[in-house]
């Protein structure tokens, strides 16, 4: 699970023993994988090799879907909010001259290791950053780029005057049990926090926790959300507390948990 996606993960919890003297470290490791994809496939390695405990129980399975790729010549660019959208291509294509525009770090690092050359990405890891690198991009008029994704993306991708065209390559459909793992640490109240990033994860992780009778395991837990929307899906269970980012992307995330830090302190 290390590669997990942050919107894939329900909870990317900081055990008890994590949240005193270790947590600078934490933070330190956390603010340079956010820009690095491969730092962030080896983040839980790390920290647990440091004495650290993360635990990252994914809420969604991704699933391809039985579809075509386009004729890719009528294209002047691509377009990847997820590395699941470059695992798809790359599975149907080997095209690797076609520039490449991508939402985030880990997007983009997949993309280059799959072998892209020219790629630009969102400096903020969400796609308002990613619609603004298009908008400054010098794009023909005209002339569609294409957008590999899933059923479910965070946002609109949107150039003046240039059609996208999105191909939907994969669905992500919600787990129907958490892992024993998971169930085992609750029971010992082991968990400090929880991150959740998006409303499907947050309500698919309090559906099954009432399903698992485990409501009273959640009281002294402290959830961190991406925004509002998150927060609606988890009022069902009674959080010790529930703070909200103050902006919707992975450095707001980043400064909730930096916040938490302190409190812990």
């Amino acid at each position: 699970a290390h590669g997990a996606k942050p919107e894939r993960i329900a909870a990317l919890t900081f055990t008890r023993k994590a949240a005193g003297e270790f947590f600078d470290e934490i933070l330190k490791k956390l603010a340079r994988a956010a820009g690095d994809g491969a730092g962030a496939e080896k983040l839980a390695a790390e920290i647990q090799a440091r004495g650290l405990d993360v635990f990252i129980e994914p809420m969604l399975e991704i699933v391809p879907l039985d579809v075509s790729l386009p004729d890719l010549t009528k294209f002047q660019a691509l377009i990847f909010t997820s590395t699941n959208g470059v695992d798809a291509f790359c599975r149907q294509s080997k095209e690797r001259n076609l520039p490449a525009y991508t939402v985030g770090g880990t997007t983009a690092a997949r993309t280059g290791a799959e072998g892209f050359h020219n790629i630009k990405t969102g400096d903020s890891g969400d796609v308002e950053g990613l619609n603004k690198i298009l908008g400054q991009a010098k794009l023909i008029a005209g002339i569609p780029v294409l957008h590999v994704s899933g059923e479910h993306t965070a946002g609109v991708i949107a150039i003046h005057n240039v059609p996208v065209e999105r191909l939907i390559a994969y669905r992500a459909d919600a787990v129907k049990a958490l892992s024993a793992e998971c169930l085992e640490r609750l029971d010992r109240h082991d968990f400090a926090a929880a991150v959740f990033y998006s409303p499907r994860t947050a309500k698919n992780f309090t559906e099954l926790i009432i399903a698992n009778a485990r409501e009273d395991k959640i009281s002294a837990i402290k959830a961190l959300c991406i925004s509002e929307a998150v927060v609606k899906c988890l009022r069902r269970l009674p959080w010790q507390d529930v703070q909200i980012a103050g902006t919707p992307n992975r450095i707001g995330m980043l400064q909730l948990i930096e916040r938490l830090a302190v409190e812990a302190r």
